[in-house]
Formats: C-alpha cells, sequence, structure tokens
C-alpha cells in the first residue's frame, strides 16, 4: 500500500487497528517499521493524518510521543 507517518489513535477505541487515507476499505494487513518490527493490523479507511492503536504502537516498540514512519501491507 505505501509508507506513512503515524501518530497514537485514540486509546478508547479497541484493537489493533491502523487508521488511513491509504485504505479505501476496511481489512486486515500489517505495519512494518524502518527496523523491521511488524504487527498484523485492521485496517480502517481515514482522512487526514494516519493513526495507529495503542497495542500497535506497544507491540512494535514505539514511542508513544514519536510519529514514526511505516510501511502498510494489505493482505
Amino acid at each position: 500500500m505505501g509508507k506513512v507517518a503515524v501518530s497514537l489513535g485514540s486509546p478508547s477505541e479497541p484493537g489493533i487497528w491502523l487508521r488511513s487515507a491509504l485504505v479505501t476499505a476496511p481489512g486486515k494487513g500489517r505495519v512494518v517499521t524502518a527496523s523491521g518490527q511488524s504487527v498484523a493490523v485492521d485496517l480502517l479507511p481515514g482522512q487526514g493524518a494516519a493513526q495507529l492503536a495503542l497495542p500497535g504502537f506497544v507491540a512494535l516498540g514505539l514511542s508513544l510521543t514519536a510519529l514514526p514512519e511505516v510501511t502498510v501491507f494489505a493482505n
């Protein structure tokens, strides 16, 4: 799908998800960091800045205040 910088999404929304304008329809996918860490995610359509769920940040070992660039793959 592509690369995108992600911010922390709403901690009140359950699950491991990525919301991004790269996504045109809900589905399953994977997010990979520059260091090679990866996590399976639910892909959700969005507008504006991309957001990754809190459990995704934790699983990838990312700082909660960072705006890391990740590569998004659809299954």
